[in-house]
């Protein structure tokens, strides 16, 4: 369940970043990383989910990592409205 809600997060973020770099380029490097730190977030999430309920604490740092990686998808969202409406403000700002 928490490598679904991270699987959708990336492959959101993985179009946006490719629309970024198309609009503001040199963002190859960014992309990389966020992708490689995803898929260390869903290998971690994939052995989380068979053990969370067992372990309270590991259970809550899923729950956290999930509520981060929402979050983190209301930015990105948020971020690339504001960047299609008004692109020499973002860039500014």
């Amino acid at each position: 369940m928490a490598e679904s809600a991270i699987f959708f997060l990336f492959k959101q973020l993985s179009v946006w970043l490719q629309d970024e770099q198309k609009l503001l380029g040199g963002l190859k490097q960014e992309a990389e990383l966020i992708r490689a730190e995803m898929g260390q977030l869903r290998a971690f999430l994939r052995v989380a989910d068979a053990k969370e309920e067992s372990d309270l604490q590991l259970k809550e740092w899923v729950r956290q990592v999930r509520e981060i990686a929402y979050d983190t998808e209301d930015v990105l969202e948020g971020y690339i409205l504001r960047f299609a409406h008004h692109p020499k403000d973002s860039v500014a700002t």
